[in-house]
């Protein structure tokens, strides 16, 4: 082999090895956690959005305001974004809207709402 053919090679398992470095640990986004999606007491198309640890009520307020011009549909029930946990509640979710909050890299889970009661209280919302 040429002193040339030999530098060429050497240069491409080098470009490979660095290729291959800069890749490594890049696939496909993590999705948000989805949950309680199999359970009998779910309300079809009601959501609890729950963000990840430390992310500012800023962030939750955009992601709101995003959802809300993009899905007119989807309903806010209510906001917390003044505590520690921060999320939010949402009627009328399309499919899509699910989706594209998954990818959300703020976002840690997804639960789906389900009915519920405490004590003798029925706190089944009333539409």
């Amino acid at each position: 082999m040429s002193r040339g053919a030999a530098l060429a090679i050497g240069f491409i398992v080098s470009l490979l090895l660095i290729v291959s470095l800069l890749l490594m640990g890049q696939g496909p986004p993590a999705l948000a956690e989805l949950r309680d999606m199999d359970n009998p007491n779910r309300i079809p198309d009601h959501y609890m959005v729950f963000f990840k640890d430390g992310v500012p009520g800023k962030v939750v307020r955009s992601a709101i305001d995003a959802l809300q011009k993009d899905y007119p549909s989807a309903e806010i029930e209510f906001v917390w974004d003044r505590f520690e946990r921060k999320g939010f509640s949402v009627a009328n979710l399309p499919e899509a809207a699910l989706r594209g909050l998954r990818r959300n890299p703020d976002v840690d889970h997804i639960s789906a709402d389900v009915w519920g009661s405490a004590d003798k209280f029925d706190l089944r919302r009333r539409h």
